[in-house]
């Protein structure tokens, strides 16, 4: 069978993307997309290597997408300034420290069930996955109860990355009233009463370095555009996994400790994010054929 870039953007692949992951890792593990003008990478030992070195690899691309909407964050840069600042906004999002907003995230979900819990027929993706993380989100920044003012203002910043103009005007103007509603909470952050995220990244300090208010505004912005999206799809990835097959249905309900399982699987076998765009730094050579610096590369998680 014959490998066409059209493939790649058909319907049978939006579907159903393994079987031509697979012929890609078998037969075509560097390919040329030349509608989308980018090179896919499909095997796992590639895709890591693309993730691993920041000098051959740029994640400038993101300059092209979230970077017309928010402006500048730390996920477009290579430099050690993203260590820097991934250092002062990260680790409250990882181990035992993330645990200190698990009362918000039950308060946030336990609000939204309230909501439907008498509805016999209930769309867990409106009603709970595509909300659950903007209300998350806005609770963790200190703004609790303003989930349905970020969702509208989220929805047209995500639709500014789409490439239209048109959009990308709306999406401008969204993020600035985004910008302007959470400016007061950039004052008084260095009060020790103060517990919310904005007020614990602008008061961390890395190597000397603190975080500017242009570049907190620009991390909450990445926060719902990016974090939001991707964990509204990543819920909603788990609710098909498990009430697609009455088997993993029927024992998640009697185990509740397997939904642990149930969730780290379908972030395995479907993640919310498929694949990530790289350029490429130097002139690289991958299976014989030569990459021009600049060109794009796309690195396909899921099929690795």
């Amino acid at each position: 069978m014959v490998l066409l870039s059209s493939d790649l953007y058909s319907r049978e692949y939006r579907v159903s993307p393994e079987d031509i992951w697979e012929e890609m890792r078998n037969d075509h593990p560097l390919f040329y997309d030349d509608i989308g003008k980018m090179w896919w990478l499909t095997r796992y030992d590639d895709v890591k290597n693309v993730f691993s070195d920041h000098e051959t690899f740029s994640s400038s691309t993101y300059d092209l997408t979230t970077g017309q909407v928010v402006g500048p964050t730390l996920i477009s840069r290579d430099d050690y300034g993203h260590v820097v600042r991934r250092s002062i906004v990260a680790p409250d999002f990882v181990g035992k420290r993330l645990q200190t907003y698990e009362h918000l995230i039950l308060e946030c979900a336990e609000n939204l069930i309230r909501e439907f819990s008498s509805s016999s027929n209930v769309s867990l993706v409106r009603e709970f996955s595509s909300q659950l993380p903007v209300d998350v989100i806005s609770a963790i920044l200190g703004m609790e109860g303003d989930g349905d003012l970020f969702r509208s203002w989220v929805t047209d910043m995500i639709m500014g990355l789409s490439g239209s103009d048109e959009l990308r005007e709306k999406g401008l103007d969204a993020n600035a009233a985004f910008c302007t509603h959470i400016a007061p909470l950039l004052d008084g952050v260095d009060n020790p009463g103060r517990n919310d995220h904005i007020a614990k990244i602008a008061r961390a300090e890395v190597d000397g370095h603190r975080l500017t208010r242009e570049e907190i505004t620009a991390f909450c912005g990445l926060l719902f555009i990016a974090g939001g999206e991707t964990t509204d799809k990543a819920i909603a990835n788990m609710w098909w996994n498990v009430l697609s097959d009455f088997d993993i249905r029927d024992a998640v309900l009697d185990d509740i400790s397997l939904w642990d399982n149930a969730f780290t699987e379908t972030m395995r076998r479907t993640p919310a994010v498929i694949s990530e765009d790289r350029f490429v730094t130097k002139p690289i050579e991958l299976y014989g054929r030569e990459i021009v610096e600049g060109e794009r590369i796309r690195a396909c998680l899921g099929a690795a």
